[in-house]
């Protein structure tokens, strides 16, 4: 068992930063667990932005796999890049893949991430909605 940060903003913000998208972790964090959150991600390299509370940062065991994060993060990094919509989503599918790959929890497999980028291919997207002028 080890000890790491996590959350949202971390999760999301560790992937993008493995997919080359500099990010800055931002959010609420107090007492001596705050103090731990902030050294640590300082020391793995991230840019911190906090909002010091009063009191202690809650604290989670947990065995999470990010696939979400992993979305949310592939999606991001595809539309600064300009992708289009397939490219955007068949990225965030090999994405949420080489996450649930990984040995370590919100890592990335690259291995499993590259084979996947290969393979998966989005053709078409239906959009409904946009028939309806609902949007797009």
């Amino acid at each position: 068992m080890y000890e790491r940060p996590g959350g949202k903003a971390v999760n999301v913000a560790r992937v993008l930063g493995q997919l080359g998208v500099r990010t800055t972790v931002a959010g609420f964090v107090g007492g001596t667990t705050g103090r731990r959150i902030d050294a640590a991600l300082t020391a793995s390299g991230y840019e911190t932005r906090w909002v010091w509370i009063d009191g202690e940062t809650r604290r989670c065991v947990a065995n999470p796999v990010g696939a979400g994060d992993a979305v949310v993060a592939a999606l991001v990094d595809a539309s600064l890049r300009g992708w289009s919509w397939p490219e955007r989503l068949s990225h965030a599918a090999a994405a949420t893949g080489a996450v649930v790959a990984a040995p370590v929890a919100g890592e990335i497999d690259a291995g499993v991430y590259g084979e996947l980028r290969g393979r998966v291919r989005l053709k078409k997207i239906r959009r409904p909605w946009a028939q309806e002028g609902i949007c797009c």
